[in-house]
């Protein structure tokens, strides 16, 4: 039986191997680490339906808008590049003439979407968990879902049926969907089939670990018969007519030059015309990074005395002939693998063990040519970007040249004590010990193995940089002045990108004087161009984006380096306005990227003045609110009132003269300029509603009371002659202070009270019961007794009239 089992292995495996395609590689994002259904990420991102950003990321958590999520079921249905041609005309005045305006008006028309009202979309709203899931079970034929009474239940008993929500993650309905939830429940839509089901057949080993799966039964056999273990079971699978169908998504298990067990989304066509849309890996039984041996590895994942194991060793891509372990009994086998910084991944398919070996490398870069990296001793060449000439990197390789590749870390200091004498090699960098790669290429310097000079003479050893591995090994040794200098800045700054256009088509070589953005430019020199408006001062200039010919005669898009990226130039003007960084290139020429703004500071309590784009005067006073002011002159005497709030957004950029804020990481809705100045004067008596917490502790000045003043607990002193004794803890009232003590309060009776049901526009808010709209843009707000400044549908809140 045994000899029957291994022949039966050899003939599969040499099936497998001849059926193996060459595997392209899915998007790997900068990312990716956040990302929960990375499968579903890549599949959209290779199929043109939600793609990732210019600057590598996936962005997960980010949140679309209405005109997004119109533009996925679009494109789902229509595939991009039919989608792409719908025109921007659109019935809905705040649609039309934008990029989205025919694809709103397209799934409209399907009874996909309705609009919000007096002939408006409302494309930059909020998409949340109710609205996609609706769209997409539309799509997918289930319904229209447009009675207002039903639509939510409905919606939610179909996603279940049909399995929309499978792998989302944390996914609230009544808020805005996230990128990640939306690829997850838009691969499903795809996937799902109404038509009906199909069937495969799936085989398993004792261990649950899937072996096979097809529709072939007499494949199904031979794998059975493969080990007593092995398991055969049916399971369903969607039909052919599934929304996918029309992009040829196949899967299929493959090799990867390592010597991975893939699984591999397509679109089922070979040659140059095979897509890869997604790689997902088998994860491993158990990895290492040290020198192992095989019988230490094959007891780690669970092998006992006696036992035989089949193992497959893969050293970087090379497969070696699978040998017969039995473990106790073989010393003579018992070899080690790997070392320092080599990586061991250890897969186990009942008692058959494969070995991915893959090594770490260290190098330099000569050039870059047209995107394509040189290295300095090894010679090796790859088509990647990302890299610049004279950087240190790290490289993966097999036999075919490099596979991947990342820039090397480093640390800075002199050596204090090392070994270099094989196995237990380390070098000791002012006092921390570091082990050597095995793959290291530490030089000796002069006769001084490793720099060193020795403990009576440390002050004549010389400054080194040492290289690290991706595991913390010392992989390579350089001086200051051969180590590689830093990366220069990427950006110069920030300004608000309003649209790219040109006049080039791809392939196009020169381009005479043209009137892009109604302004001039000149000379016949090939040109793309971007408006842009200046972030602080708001002035609106177009400015020339940096292009090249790539290899195949096109022109693209430059990187910082000026060299060809893959990123076509734009024929048309692209309206995703939006916050971008900027670099001003030798030939005075502009290359962009997204943003990626980090958070800083607002405006410090009580120094800010703010200009919004409204005109308005705001004052800031506190971390999250601007107070808008009203000037009062009353017998000459000048003081001022708060009129109305403004949110001040999470996301800003500090500038020389100011802060521009955003309302997420990449794209300004509104921009407001803080400029810092002298801080208005208050006026010395506030009447204000405030909630009532309790008294404080007595002290020389007086007894303390405690109130909730905008969200924030305050405390005053109270003032001659104030009584607060028989005030309620909760209670709501109008509490009148002077040179911070407590003076007198009012109770204030509550103007209404419920839950919300909808909010169609603001802070204009629908409670259950009712189909009255109410304006809470004037009141205060209690969520369980705490002020609020936002709120969502399905909160219960409470409500007064403000004081102002």
């Amino acid at each position: 039986m045994k000899t029957l089992k291994k022949t039966l292995c050899l003939v599969l495996a040499l099936v497998m191997v001849v059926g193996v395609l060459a595997v392209s590689a899915s998007a790997t994002f900068t990312d990716e680490d956040q990302i929960k259904n990375k499968e579903a990420a890549d599949v959209m991102n290779a199929i043109g339906i939600l793609n990732g950003y210019t600057d590598g990321s996936f962005r997960p958590e980010g949140t679309l808008t209405r005109a997004e999520g119109a533009k996925i079921i679009a494109y789902i249905l229509l595939t991009p590049e039919v989608a792409s041609e719908l025109g921007r005309e659109s019935t809905f005045s705040d649609c039309n003439d934008k990029w989205f305006g025919g694809i709103v008006d397209y799934i409209a028309a399907k009874q996909i979407v309705i609009g919000t009202g007096n002939g408006k979309f409302s494309p930059n709203g909020k998409l949340t968990g109710y609205a996609f899931g609706k769209m997409l079970l539309t799509a997918m034929g289930k319904g229209t879902y447009n009675d207002p009474s039903t639509w939510k239940i409905n919606v939610l008993t179909d996603a279940i049926e049909t399995g929309l929500t499978k792998g989302a993650s944390g996914l609230s309905w009544n808020d805005p969907i996230t990128r990640d939830n939306a690829v997850t429940m838009a691969l499903n839509a795809m996937l799902y089939s109404k038509e009906g089901e199909a069937s495969e057949f799936v085989v398993k080993t004792a261990e649950g670990i899937e072996l096979w799966h097809g529709t072939d039964g007499m494949t199904a056999l031979v794998y059975k018969a493969l080990d007593d273990g092995n398991t055969v079971s049916i399971r369903k699978t969607a039909g052919t007519d599934s929304l996918m169908s029309k992009f040829g998504y196949q899967k299929d298990t493959e090799t990867d030059e390592f010597g991975h067990t893939n699984q591999v989304i397509t679109n089922g066509k070979t040659g140059d015309e095979r897509v890869v849309y997604s790689t997902t890996t088998t994860k491993a039984n158990k990895t290492y990074s040290t020198a192992q041996a095989i019988e230490k590895i094959l007891t780690d994942v669970g092998f006992k005395k006696n036992d035989v194991a089949e193992v497959t060793v893969f050293t970087n891509g090379d497969e070696a002939d699978a040998v017969s372990y039995t473990v106790g009994s073989d010393a003579s086998k018992n070899t080690k693998l790997g070392g320092n910084g080599t990586s061991i991944e250890v897969y186990r398919n009942g008692n058959a063990v494969k070995l991915v070996v893959i090594d770490t490398y260290f190098d330099t870069v000569a050039s870059v040519t047209n995107g394509e990296v040189k290295l300095t001793d090894s010679g090796l060449t790859k088509k990647i970007a990302g890299f610049e000439k004279g950087e240190a990197v790290l490289y993966s390789k097999t036999a075919d040249g490099i596979v991947s590749m990342s820039k090397a870390g480093s640390i800075t200091g002199k050596v204090t004590a090392h070994n270099n004498v094989a196995p237990n090699n380390y070098v000791k960098v002012d006092g921390v010990t570091y082990e050597l790669s095995a793959n290291n290429a530490v030089k000796e310097v002069g006769t001084v193995p490793y720099a060193y000079v020795g403990p009576s003479n440390n002050d004549q050893t010389p400054t080194m940089v040492y290289f690290l591995d991706n595991y913390g090994f010392i992989i390579a040794a350089m001086t200051p002045a051969e180590a590689p200098a830093s990366a220069p800045s990427t950006i110069d700054g920030y300004v608000y990108v309003l649209g790219f256009r040109s006049v080039l088509q791809e392939g196009q070589t020169t381009a005479s004087a043209s009137n892009l953005f109604d302004e001039k430019t000149t000379g016949d020199k090939a040109v793309a161009q971007a408006k842009i408006m200046n972030v602080y001062t708001g002035e609106v200039t177009v400015v020339n984006r940096s292009i090249v010919k790539n290899t195949q005669n096109k022109y693209v898009y430059t990187d910082i380096n000026g060299v060809a990226t893959t990123e076509a130039v734009v024929t048309a003007e692209d309206a995703n306005a939006r916050l971008m960084g900027y670099k001003v290139m030798s030939d005075g020429t502009y290359y962009f990227e997204d943003a990626n703004v980090q958070s800083v500071s607002a405006p410090q309590k009580n120094n800010a003045n703010v200009t919004g784009s409204d005109g308005a005067v705001y004052y800031a006073t506190n971390d999250t609110t601007l107070y808008q002011l009203e000037v009062l002159v009353k017998d000459g005497e000048t003081t001022y009132s708060k009129t109305s709030t403004k949110n001040v957004y999470k996301d800003e950029i500090r500038g020389t003269d100011g802060i521009i804020v955003a309302d997420n990481k990449n794209v300004i809705s509104e921009i407001i300029r803080v400029q810092v100045g002298a801080p208005v004067e208050r006026p010395k008596t506030a009447n204000v509603l405030a909630q009532y917490v309790g008294q404080g502790e007595t002290n020389a000045s007086g007894t303390s009371v405690v109130f909730m003043v905008d969200g924030a607990e305050k405390q005053f002193i109270l003032a001659d002659g104030a009584d607060f004794s028989g005030l309620a803890a909760g209670t709501i009232v109008k509490l009148t202070t002077e040179n911070g003590k407590a003076k007198t309060y009012s109770e204030v009776r509550p103007a209404g009270t419920g839950k919300i049901a909808q909010i169609p526009t603001g802070k204009w808010v629908v409670f259950e019961g009712s189909e009255t709209a109410v304006d809470l843009s004037s009141k205060k707000v209690f969520i369980n007794g705490n002020y609020v400044t936002s709120f969502k549908v399905g909160d219960t809140v409470t409500y007064y009239d403000a004081v102002r």
